[in-house]
């Protein structure tokens, strides 16, 4: 087997399976570890997730555990029950709950990062799509399956000191992006 990124090989360990070996049984099992590994944690579980991936500028990093364990979750609310989609939901929310926290983003704000520029410490306003893409996507999902716009009506905040935060709705967040892909005259976003 492939090396598969430590939620997936957690996940497939739980369920005392394989990645060939999963069938749709195995729905319940999986999406309920999402919904643990998600949610707040006893502090020495949470340590561990917060460890994840140690330095945040690889494969490895938390934004991407996170993203797909939502992306995982929407799959299987796709193919789900009411009481499936309704977990699928919460786990989604989790997702996004964790992925708007100081600790998933602040690697941006590395002096050999965006720490210079003048948009710090907003890590989506310019040259960040593998954070702020992702963070589009789990919205939208959220909103698809919840049917809850809070998000596009209230918004949410970057916290990175108590005298810094940056606000933002899901329409900014779209605006941000659609005007990096306009100003690219490859029209897309730079990555990292």
């Amino acid at each position: 087997m492939k090396r598969l990124p430590s939620v997936v090989a957690a996940l497939l360990l739980a369920l005392g399976a394989s990645a060939d070996s999963l069938t749709p049984a195995d729905a319940p099992a999986a999406l309920g570890f999402l919904d643990h590994v998600t949610a707040p944690l006893p502090a020495d579980e949470e340590k561990s997730w917060r460890d994840v991936g140690g330095r945040q500028f690889g494969i490895f990093a938390k934004r991407y555990h996170i993203a797909f364990a939502g992306y995982a979750a929407a799959a299987f609310a796709l193919r789900g029950d009411a009481e499936t989609t309704n977990v699928a939901v919460r786990v989604l929310s989790n997702c996004i709950r964790r992925y708007l926290r100081r600790d998933v983003w602040a690697y941006s704000q590395a002096k050999s990062y965006w720490g210079e520029k003048p948009w710090a410490p907003d890590p989506c306003w310019r040259e960040n799509v593998m954070y702020t893409g992702h963070l589009l996507q789990l919205l939208a999902l959220y909103e698809w399956f919840s049917h809850d716009r809070r998000y596009h009506e209230t918004g949410f905040d970057f916290v990175w000191s108590s005298e810094k935060r940056v606000h933002y709705t899901v329409e900014k967040l779209i605006g941000v992006t659609v005007d990096q892909m306009r100003e690219n005259a490859c029209g897309g976003v730079t990555c990292e």
